[in-house]
């Protein structure tokens, strides 16, 4: 069985690797989980509200994500989880993290791999998640 992260020149195991799914997993939660505390702390009449008002902490989670991926390529769930967001083809960081950040709160996205193991908001965004 060939690696999935062959197909993109990455190594097998440790730093540059293809992040695991199971990394990611936990890597987002965190990320949502920080995203409803901002909420609760900052618009605790929005938290766990009805209506457009549940979007809010997707809302929050979207902004958190696209600004800390422009300026450092990692949410704090990737920095807690030791994954970094890279390029695979040339393009700028705030776009590339906005098509990311926007195909990724569609959910389905994120969920489905290409043969590369990338999830396909990566591939669309031109990214992919490694091992720090």
């Amino acid at each position: 069985m060939t690696y999935a992260g062959a197909a993109l020149g990455l190594p097998a195991s440790g730093s540059g690797s293809l992040a695991r799914l199971g990394r990611r997993f936990v890597g987002v939660l965190v990320d949502w989980l920080v995203a409803q505390l901002v909420v609760f702390v900052v618009a605790r009449d929005a938290f766990g509200a009805a209506g457009a008002a549940s979007f809010l902490p997707l809302a929050v989670f979207a902004v958190l994500t696209v600004l800390s991926l422009s300026v450092v390529a990692a949410t704090f769930g990737h920095y807690v989880m030791g994954l970094q967001l890279r390029q695979v083809r040339p393009g700028t960081w705030p776009l590339q993290a906005l098509i990311r950040t926007l195909l990724l709160c569609l959910f389905l996205p994120a969920v489905l791999t290409a043969k590369d193991g990338r999830g396909l908001h990566d591939v669309a965004a031109g990214t992919v998640l490694v091992r720090r």
